[in-house]
């Protein structure tokens, strides 16, 4: 590294930033977070939830969304038909609630991008047979195709493992799918 960019003078004197929010005060954008429980607890529901909310604008479960916009979920345990139930039953209820209106129906409808993944090759890295984890032609193909939603704030894929190569325990191998 450069010695001189280095020195903390070019912060000393200057704001930084503001902070950019997908959740208010909990996941700020452009970060990788994880929600992650036993299988059957309702993190698939709690992931279409902060779609809506994302894309709507709505708080999530009380917390304030800071950045509107597109939402992707990419969803590697859950078929079409499931994803579809799931959908419905989470949309009729948000139909029911106060403040909502037909123009939340289409934001939702335009902006919420749902993807069964299952029965696919959905690794995003893979060992090689040298031992390293490297990434694989998949990442490509999904940043190309996100690249293509409109002010896309958030991109969820479910469940992890089904995505990720490597061995489960093993830091490194869980860095390179991070990155």
């Amino acid at each position: 590294f450069d010695v001189e960019a280095a020195k903390f003078a070019r912060f000393i004197d200057t704001e930084p930033p503001p902070m950019r929010w997908a959740l208010v005060g909990v996941l700020p954008s452009y970060i990788t977070g994880l929600v992650a429980s036993m299988g059957g607890v309702g993190k698939s529901q709690l992931i279409y939830q902060l779609g809506i909310s994302t894309v709507t604008g709505l708080p999530f479960v009380g917390i304030e969304v800071g950045e509107p916009g597109a939402f992707l979920y990419l969803a590697a345990e859950d078929d079409e038909h499931e994803l579809h139930r799931r959908g419905r039953r989470i949309i009729e209820h948000y139909r029911r609630a106060p403040g909502w209106s037909p123009f939340l129906d289409e934001v939702v409808a335009e902006q919420l991008f749902v993807v069964s993944r299952v029965g696919e090759n959905n690794l995003l890295t893979a060992r090689r047979g040298d031992g390293e984890v490297h990434v694989t032609a998949l990442v490509d193909r999904v940043a190309k195709t996100a690249s293509l939603i409109p002010n896309l704030k958030v991109i969820v894929l479910e469940p992890v493992p089904r995505f990720r190569g490597g061995r489960a325990n093993d830091e490194e191998d869980a860095t390179r799918m991070v990155e």
